[in-house]
C-alpha cells in the first residue's frame, strides 16, 4: 500500500463514498444474502447472480477498451496499467462459467440468459461518459467493484462452497486470488489518482455513485426475478 499523501487522502474519500453506498444497499430486498451466513444460500438467487457476472464482465470488457483508448491520450504509463488490468479481468468470464456448469448451469444457458436491464443501462450509461470525463469512468466503476470485493467477495465464495462444494467455487476462488495477487484495487486507484490530476475528486465521487445506483438497482431485479418468483 502506498503512503503517497495524495494517494492516501483519495483511498479516504473512496472509502467514504463507498462505505455511504454499502449503507444504501440496506434498503435493498435481501441485501446482505450472499455473504449473511445466517440463513441458507439461496440457490437460483446466487446462480443467476454468477450468470449476471458473467455478462458484466462481457459487457464491461467494451467500456474498458474504450476506456483504453482515452487513457492512452490521457496518461500514457496509466494506460499500460490499465491494459493489464483489463487483460486478466477480459478472461474472467470463463472462470464463472466453469462454476456455473459445477452447479449444473451449461455455458450456453448462461449465455443466453439475456443480462438485466440495469446492468446494460450501467455500462451504456458509463460508455456515453467516457465522452464527457474520459478514462475515469470506466476506471470508478472497477474501483468501485474492487473495493466491494475486497470486503465481501471471500464470504459469499464460502457460501456457495457449503452450499455446492468445492468444484463449484473453483473459479470464483481463483478469482480472488487473482485479485489479491496482483493487488487490483491499489492499481486501480493509482491510475485513478493519475487521471484525477488538476480535477476535482467530487467527479470520481459522482461515478462512484452512480455505478452504487445502477448495482442496487441490479439487486433489486435480481431479487425479483428469483426469490419473489419462487414465492409466487
Amino acid at each position: 500500500m502506498t503512503t503517497d499523501p495524495a494517494i492516501a487522502e483519495l483511498r479516504r474519500r473512496v472509502n467514504a463514498v463507498c462505505e455511504d453506498e454499502l449503507a444504501a444497499f440496506h434498503h435493498v430486498p435481501f441485501a446482505g444474502h450472499l455473504s449473511d451466513p445466517s440463513a441458507p444460500l439461496h440457490g437460483p438467487y446466487y446462480i443467476r447472480h454468477r450468470i449476471e457476472t458473467v455478462h458484466r464482465i462481457r459487457l464491461t470488457s467494451r467500456l474498458d477498451a474504450l476506456a483504453l483508448a482515452a487513457i492512452v491520450a490521457e496518461d500514457y504509463e496509466s494506460a499500460r496499467g490499465w491494459s493489464r488490468y483489463l487483460t486478466d479481468e477480459l478472461h474472467h468470464d470463463q472462470l464463472f462459467l466453469d462454476d456455473l456448469a459445477a452447479m449444473g448451469c451449461s455455458s450456453a444457458d448462461a449465455l443466453k440468459t439475456p443480462p438485466f436491464a440495469s446492468t446494460v443501462a450501467m455500462v451504456d450509461e458509463l460508455i456515453g461518459a467516457i465522452d464527457r470525463v474520459g478514462g475515469l469512468a470506466a476506471v470508478a466503476y472497477s474501483l468501485f467493484v474492487e473495493w466491494n470485493s475486497e470486503r465481501g467477495s471471500a464470504a459469499t465464495v464460502d457460501r456457495a462452497e457449503a452450499h455446492y462444494g468445492a468444484r463449484a467455487v473453483v473459479g470464483a476462488r481463483r478469482h480472488l486470488g487473482i485479485d489479491t495477487d496482483a493487488d487490483h484495487y491499489e492499481l486501480i486507484l493509482g491510475i485513478a489518482a493519475s487521471l484525477l490530476a488538476g480535477r476535482d475528486v467530487a467527479l470520481l465521487e459522482g461515478l462512484l455513485r452512480r455505478v452504487g445506483a445502477h448495482l442496487r438497482a441490479y439487486f433489486c431485479e435480481l431479487h425479483a426475478a428469483t426469490v419473489m418468483r419462487q414465492a409466487a
